[in-house]
């Protein structure tokens, strides 16, 4: 027992030093950096296209009896940024938004008597009439994010108005909510509607996730105190957003567009 209290202290001590040291590095840096550019504060747009990796047998077998087929999904999300110079050619990127992640499916050519997703009316398709139907499936996965990413200078401009950085990162995915939302298009109805919302999307979502990232971001002097920024990311989940037998691993390609203002002279 003793050994043991004294293996849990030693390494209680390892952690301490190595978090000291991981933190002086930081603050050692950071007395390199600019004083006039050690923080500044931002606030992006990002519009986003998104694709997703689906497995199980389960899920296979859904979409044989539905005949559908998965679409590009697009959607925008928003981030407030704080942004701390770590070195001359380094900084930390940190940041608080909102993520609506997930997928689109689309059944085109819909007959008399094709399936739906169950849920959807009575699951068939009960219209007599020859109009094109098309039925689209919005899975969505609204998220709390909190991004985390370095942006290391890889090129500037000589008057420094202009710099270009390689970004990479990791983002923790909170789950707010998840539904799913079905819409006819080409005007045709069901049971009188041409909109279902279904309070889940069948899928057991994770409470959190993570999200990895990598691109590049491009930087431009506004004035004395504001910068412009675009920063297109490839991002991805490594661990499915889903569990038990139904897996969902999103694929997506974002731009960050905001500016950063910094409120120190």
């Amino acid at each position: 027992m003793e050994t043991m209290m004294n293996l849990s202290l030693n390494q209680n001590k390892g952690f301490k030093f190595l978090t000291l040291l991981v933190f002086g590095f930081i603050y050692a840096n950071s007395i390199n950096a600019q004083s006039n550019s050690e923080y500044s504060f931002g606030i992006s747009v990002s519009p986003t296209a998104s694709i997703s990796l689906i497995s199980g047998n389960r899920w296979i077998d859904y979409l044989d009896s539905t005949n559908s087929n998965q679409v590009l999904k697009t959607n925008l999300q928003i981030h407030a940024w704080v942004n701390k110079t770590l070195g001359k050619e380094l900084d930390l990127q940190f940041g608080l938004g909102y993520a609506n992640i997930g997928f689109q499916r689309a059944q085109k050519s819909l007959r008399f008597k094709d399936y739906t997703y169950p849920g959807i009316a009575t699951g068939i398709v009960e219209d007599f009439s020859n109009t094109e139907k098309r039925l689209d499936y919005y899975y969505q996965f609204q998220y709390l994010q909190i991004p985390v990413l370095l942006n290391m200078q890889v090129g500037r401009s000589k008057d420094f108005k202009y710099r270009y950085s390689f970004s990479t990162g990791l983002t923790l995915n909170t789950l707010i909510k998840h539904k799913l939302v079905a819409e006819t298009i080409s005007g045709y109805y069901i049971d009188g509607n041409e909109k279902f919302v279904l309070d889940s999307t069948g899928f057991n979502a994770r409470r959190f996730s993570l999200q990895v990232q990598l691109g590049m971001k491009g930087d431009f002097k506004i004035d004395k105190k504001t910068r412009g920024f675009v920063q297109p990311l490839l991002a991805f989940y490594p661990i499915s957003i889903s569990s038990g037998n139904r897996k969902i691993n999103p694929f997506l390609l974002m731009i960050n567009v905001g500016i950063n203002y910094s409120f120190l002279e």
